[in-house]
């Protein structure tokens, strides 16, 4: 496995800002939408549940792939096997999807954090997805503890979970944006230029 350099590593984190950007809106959509319509059916947290999974893990990945990084390239498959289970299986007892959604916020925290750790290298105010990956873990721990919540309750705990997560996200790829903005006004013009 080659070594990463700092420069190449701050092209990735580079590549990598809009993947935030978008994963952070996608996650505040679904938390709102799981504010304003607190009534959903099982079969309709579920599908909703499995297309953001299916989202966030197809752009996690995406932007895993293109900016080399293995946290986000993990991150986007647990998030895509995940909400492949929720759709292959919506007449699973909830008590299981409960424990999917556990996991699944558990395992993605742990990639969270490691990915901020990488991002350590190259930026400050990494603390953002450092909290969200903490966040999600916590998030994981605490439905696992108390699978047997109504699903209303439930619906309300994700979407806090999901707005809280998304502006975190949100945050630092602005943070990001405007790290690259201080350096591209110091440095050589010719530095961030991609032919």
């Amino acid at each position: 496995m080659p070594i990463r350099t700092l420069s190449s590593l701050e092209g990735a984190v580079e590549r990598h800002a809009w993947v935030l950007l978008v994963r952070g809106f996608a996650a505040m959509v679904f938390g709102i939408c799981a504010f304003v319509w607190p009534g959903l059916t099982f079969a309709g947290l579920i599908l909703l549940y499995a297309s953001y999974c299916v989202a966030d893990g197809v752009v996690s990945l995406a932007g895993g792939v293109s900016s080399s990084l293995w946290q986000a390239i993990a991150t986007g498959v647990i998030s895509l096997a995940a909400g492949i289970v929720a759709l292959a299986y919506p007449g699973a007892a909830g008590l299981a999807l409960i424990y999917i959604l556990a996991a699944w916020s558990i395992a993605r925290g742990v990639f969270e954090v490691g990915l901020a750790l990488e991002f350590r290298k190259v930026i400050e105010g990494e603390a953002q997805l450092v909290v969200a990956g903490l966040l999600s873990i916590a998030f994981g721990v605490l439905i696992a503890m108390n699978p047997g919540a109504g699903v209303v309750t439930v619906v309300w705990i994700v979407g806090g979970y999901a707005v809280v997560f998304g502006g975190l996200l949100i945050a630092l790829a602005l943070r990001i944006r405007q790290f690259l903005r201080i350096n591209d006004a110091t440095a050589d013009p010719r530095r961030f230029r991609h032919s």
